[in-house]
């Protein structure tokens, strides 16, 4: 039976595949037809591809490459193989020297699967693949060979030349910093503005130590924690403590099971005086501002309940009063 291969997109559709350390390969894909043009669909076939290489004058150069594949057409008729993937039967195709002169691939087929292959056809390769044009550069005898590469500064950068993040860097400004060693990947270089470096997480929920504080006028701490711990030592525990200096408070009552003392209250004082609270005693006659003590009130009530039947305490116009006998007629206005 006579069998053709079509060749779709002028016969030849090259890419590229990366398999760690193996080397390229030529992606090729064509319909395959019987002897009648029609199409063999889903068809188990066994095909045997060669590269052969020719002079500029035209001269076959022979085979630098030979393999064969077992595939099956799609359900379009479409054969798909990976040249230089296959089993080898001639060659290296890595080490194909594919700057040097014309190739093409010859094609022979089994399609009844009996090791019986009949040549189908040649092909001229017009592109090949950019990585394996490049694998040949790779591997120039004399090393680079671009006047212009070589004249720049890149000519020059060697391995030592590298900057990895893994180990200790130093940046060069007005004065050179070492950066911590130690990071690990998803980490970021946080500074605090003040030279120290270190590596945090993108999401690091920092602890109060290490969140940074502009110190205040009154409060010297750097740091959260710092901050915290110096309010703790000067605050007023609840179970007593001393305050010095003036104190505001915006509130209308001031309750305690305590004393509250003061050398002088400013304002008016008003509510209820605890009588049975005792008080600083507050001598006779003492007729300041002062809150008036038990002392003196019980002095002046005992000095009103002994006055004498006829007698009447008058002021003396010092703010004090004496008792004295009326005699005669008296008007009191």
């Amino acid at each position: 039976m006579k069998i053709k291969i079509l060749m779709a997109a002028l016969a030849i559709t090259i890419s590229l595949f990366l398999k760690a350390q193996v080397p390229g390969t030529i992606s090729y894909q064509s319909v395959l037809t019987d002897g009648e043009g029609v199409v063999l669909v889903s068809k188990q076939v066994a095909i045997k591809i060669g590269i052969k290489g020719y002079s500029d004058r035209g001269d076959d150069l022979g085979y630098d490459y030979y393999e064969r594949h077992v595939t099956t057409t799609s359900s379009n008729g479409v054969m798909t193989i990976f040249i230089g993937a296959g089993e080898v039967l001639l060659g290296d195709f890595s080490k194909i020297d594919w700057s040097s002169e014309d190739r093409k691939l010859s094609f022979e087929i089994d399609i009844a699967g009996n090791g019986n292959y009949t040549i189908s056809g040649t092909s001229t390769i017009s592109s090949v693949p950019y990585a394996l044009r490049a694998a040949v550069s790779d591997s120039l005898a004399f090393g680079e060979q671009d006047p212009l590469f070589t004249a720049s500064p890149a000519y020059d950068i060697t391995a030592l030349d590298i900057v990895k993040w893994n180990t200790s860097v130093v940046v060069e400004g007005n004065t050179s910093t070492v950066l911590p060693v130690g990071g690990i990947n998803g980490q970021i270089l946080s500074t605090d503005g003040n030279g120290v470096y270190r590596w945090i997480d993108i999401l690091d929920d920092q602890t109060a130590t290490e969140v940074a504080f502009t110190a205040t006028e009154n409060i010297a701490a750097t740091s959260v924690q710092a901050a915290l711990a110096e309010l703790d030592n000067e605050k007023l525990a609840l179970a007593g403590g001393t305050m010095s200096g003036d104190i505001a408070m915006g509130a209308n009552n001031l309750s305690g099971a305590g004393t509250v003392g003061a050398t002088t209250f400013l304002g008016d004082l008003n509510g209820t005086i605890n009588t049975a609270t005792t008080a600083v005693t507050q001598s006779s006659g003492d007729n300041s501002t002062k809150v008036a003590t038990t002392a003196y009130a019980d002095a002046a009530s005992a000095g009103i309940n002994t006055l004498a039947a006829g007698k009447i305490y008058l002021g003396d116009g010092t703010n004090q009063a004496a008792e004295v006998t009326m005699s005669g007629d008296v008007t009191i206005d």
